[in-house]
């Protein structure tokens, strides 16, 4: 079975996931595809993302929010989610990293991923709402471990993944995360 780590701070990796949150922002990629991103909030127009999401973290008291989580993920990936995972990399026949680093987010998409740091990147709005982070964690993980078969077109990723997971979760009776 395969480890992982989960993983809130603020230095250096939110702040590396803000940049290029901000940059794809400014690029147009997510309103292309279709997303709202959440970004810090920043006192004016000219404050730097990243000043503001040092501000929001100190002050917020959103880590100490989500830090329950941690066991939760853990007891759910030792129980579910590392079976998931060894199954569908069989499936595609891809070889799994060592470890998956899961990092808890308050700010970007959904969901991300970094393939080069084995690493998911999860928002967390709700630390109530379970369902949302295994969601998140099961498709994006298919993400990571697909990259090779990915196309250029993200609609097109988006729902070869889906169908993956969809098939994937069918077959080992999780249909709770459908």
């Amino acid at each position: 079975m395969k480890n992982i780590s989960v993983i809130i701070s603020f230095k250096p990796i939110l702040k590396h996931l803000l940049e290029v949150v901000v940059k794809s922002l400014e690029a147009g990629n997510y309103k292309k595809w279709g997303l709202n991103p959440i970004l810090p909030p920043r006192l004016s127009d000219n404050e730097d993302y990243g000043v503001a999401a040092e501000r929001f973290w100190n002050e917020s008291g959103w880590s100490d929010r989500v830090q329950p989580l941690v066991p939760k993920i853990n007891d759910w990936w030792n129980k579910f989610g590392a079976k998931f995972t060894e199954s569908l990399s069989a499936d595609l026949k891809v070889i799994e990293p060592e470890k998956y680093y899961i990092i808890l987010t308050p700010f970007g998409p959904g969901g991300s991923y970094n393939t080069s740091q084995s690493a998911i990147y999860v928002r967390i709005t709700d630390p109530n709402d379970n369902l949302w982070w295994q969601r998140v964690i099961v498709h994006e993980i298919a993400h990571l471990v697909s990259v090779k078969q990915e196309n250029k077109d993200h609609a097109r990723n988006e729902d070869r993944i889906n169908k993956i997971v969809r098939e994937k979760l069918e077959a080992m009776g999780m249909t709770e995360l459908l």
